[in-house]
């Protein structure tokens, strides 16, 4: 979390005076008054950091106000960073004209989104929130529970009861209410593609394999018999979790695009492919096309 701070403070910081400032950089300008030493007071007490003044630039792209006679020239004008805030550049922009007596002020941060979004999504354990794997009812609960609680906070904070701060802490444990609403909801509804039968056929084909140097004839014909249950038994019941789950996601969801994204689970798909000209396509028709044609001629071609 960072915090930024930044207006017109009327005040003249100058530049770096003691170590004991770590507030302040060496690059202000003019000479600090009593607001000044205020202000620097403040941004050290919060631990900031005055943007403006840790930057190396002209004397002319450092003020931020000019007197109305045109004779006196300040820096008033401030941006107050978190030092855990990557800052890249503060400066003003002298190329656009306004009905004011300050000049803007401009700052180039630079944000790693991909932590901060990690953060703000992390998970107990690193899992995602699946809700096609919740029954209609718990779902139904689920939405109910969460709606009651989005609406009563958007009525707390429209009627101007509770801080932004607080709004966001309260955002944040109305995500993790739903994330525990959704795990409870998972696992009691957890399903397997494999039956108990043929997970005690993979166990007793294991546990021949660590016995297989003292096989007989007849124990080897027995793994065989056992290796070809096993895969009729595998592939016909994974075929049928899926047909259920498909038929159960579009009759809950109405949208084929859920079904098609849980049947993807766990495989990869070829999202790019090179033409024989060299070129790259990525449309999905012509990949196919151009895999089959690959592998026809793969297969028709005669050994030498």
């Amino acid at each position: 979390m960072f915090h930024i701070i930044m207006g017109d403070f009327n005040a003249k910081v100058s530049r770096l005076t003691t170590q004991r400032e770590p507030c302040i950089g060496q690059h202000g300008l003019g000479t600090r008054n009593e607001r000044g030493q205020i202000l620097v007071d403040f941004a050290t007490s919060i631990n900031m950091v005055i943007q403006n003044t840790c930057f190396k630039k002209k004397e002319n792209s450092k003020w931020t106000w000019r007197s109305p006679n045109g004779e006196i020239y300040n820096q008033i004008d401030y941006f107050l960073f978190s030092k855990n805030l990557q800052t890249q550049d503060v400066s003003t922009i002298n190329k656009i004209h306004t009905d004011s007596d300050h000049k803007m002020l401009r700052a180039k941060i630079k944000l790693n989104t991909r932590l901060y979004h990690k953060k703000l999504t992390k998970t107990g354990n690193g899992r995602n929130i699946n809700h096609n794997l919740l029954s209609t009812i718990e779902k139904d609960n689920y939405y109910l529970i969460l709606g009651n609680k989005f609406e009563q906070l958007e009525r707390e904070y429209l009627e101007e009861i509770i801080p932004i701060e607080e709004l966001n802490k309260k955002i944040t444990n109305i995500t993790n209410t739903s994330e525990q609403l959704a795990k409870q909801g998972t696992k009691n509804n957890h399903q397997t593609k494999i039956s108990q039968n043929t997970m005690k056929l993979i166990q007793k084909r294991n546990n021949m394999l660590h016995v297989s140097k003292t096989w007989t004839s007849g124990q080897r014909i027995e793994y065989s018999e056992l290796n070809k249950t096993i895969k009729k038994k595998t592939r016909t019941e994974v075929r049928s979790f899926n047909t259920d789950m498909t038929k159960r996601i579009i009759e809950e969801t109405n949208s084929t695009k859920a079904a098609n994204k849980f049947l993807m689970q766990g495989s990869k798909t070829i999202i790019a492919m090179k033409r024989q000209d060299g070129t790259i396509t990525h449309n999905k028709t012509e990949i196919l096309s151009l895999a089959t044609n690959f592998y026809r001629d793969l297969y028709q071609t005669k050994p030498r």
